[in-house]
């Protein structure tokens, strides 16, 4: 079990705004991770893929989680 911290910004609105994201997942592979926080992005904000700028995918252990439940899960599994 790997976690990963994605980071990076999607366009958005008619004056195109840049808005910054930082997502943390639980996944097999870096490459999972960066295809979860497209799809969430394309479907909570209805931003297309080629708006989205994916600057970061870093694994992270349990105390680097800004999420609880990721911490916990992560914690969980190497116990």
């Amino acid at each position: 079990m790997h976690a990963f911290r994605v980071s990076g910004e999607y366009e958005h609105g008619e004056l195109k705004h840049w808005s910054r994201f930082h997502y943390e997942f639980i996944c097999d592979s870096e490459d999972q991770a960066r295809e979860r926080v497209l799809s969430l992005l394309g479907s909570k904000h209805r931003v297309p893929r080629r708006d989205i700028q994916v600057t970061e995918v870093k694994p992270i252990t349990a105390e680097e989680a800004t999420d609880p439940v990721i911490a916990a899960r992560l914690q969980k599994g190497s116990a």
